[in-house]
């Protein structure tokens, strides 16, 4: 693969990049089009970085909203010293290859260091990773399910006596149809732990998977067994 196909694989590898409904002939071209705007560039730090953007606008109206997205993506990619690119090339596509660099770059340094595999909850795992770039194409977005149900580390579903209540540390806003948005401060019953850090649970009757990294265990809940509720002032788990 060339450095344009390994980044669309990585973002998509990532859940920050839809996977292309069909089979795509111009790799670069459509990496350009896709982070034009931003969004993804920030989906991508909040990944590598959960909490690390300030603003981001999911639907950007015009080119101000775009260039405040990718000069925030810009901002915090600074801690992972990589060399930045001119926010306006993205915009008026002009120097891309200079672009393209800087995120072959930033897929390396965050490999290095262990960033965007389990630290990050990357989907890495046997079942579901991608094996090369034309299998994108045919990459069923509901594939984590149906194909990782055999690799799970814990059951923590109605069936088990265990139960673990996590509460969220940042928002999170799902990229896929299986996944579960949530926002700061929301409390997550967690139904099924994975190894590579995506954990699945529910929440308001909705049920999907997570980062785990984007939450973080109540005291006192432990994996022990439910049911439990939660003190509105202490943030303990009562039994």
């Amino acid at each position: 693969m060339n450095s344009a196909e390994q980044t669309v694989t990585w973002l998509i590898t990532l859940g920050v990049l839809e996977s292309p409904k069909k089979n795509i002939s111009d790799p670069e071209a459509f990496l350009q089009t896709s982070l034009k705007d931003g969004v993804v560039l920030c989906r991508l730090l909040e990944r590598l970085s959960p909490g690390s953007t300030d603003k981001i606008y999911q639907e950007p109206k015009n080119d101000g909203d775009r260039l405040s997205n990718i000069k925030e993506f810009l901002k915090g990619c600074t801690s992972f010293r990589v060399e930045p690119f001119e926010p306006s090339d993205l915009l008026l596509g002009l120097n891309f290859s200079k672009i393209l660099s800087s995120l072959v770059a930033l897929n390396k340094v965050t490999a290095d260091i262990g960033v965007g595999s389990d630290s990050v909850c990357a989907r890495h795992s046997s079942a579901h990773r991608i094996k090369s770039f034309e299998s994108l194409a045919s990459q069923s977005s509901f594939g984590r399910s149906s194909k990782l149900l055999q690799n799970r580390s814990l059951d923590m579903s109605e069936g088990s006596r265990t139960q673990l209540l996590v509460k969220a540390r940042f928002n999170f806003e799902q990229t896929n149809e299986d996944e579960l948005s949530f926002n700061k401060s929301d409390v997550i019953n967690v139904t099924r732990q994975e190894e590579g850090g995506w954990w699945e649970g529910n929440l308001n009757g909705k049920t999907g998977w997570f980062p785990s990294n984007y939450v973080r265990e109540i005291k006192g809940c432990g994996r022990c067994p439910g049911p439990h509720r939660v003190s509105e002032t202490t943030g303990w788990c009562l039994m």
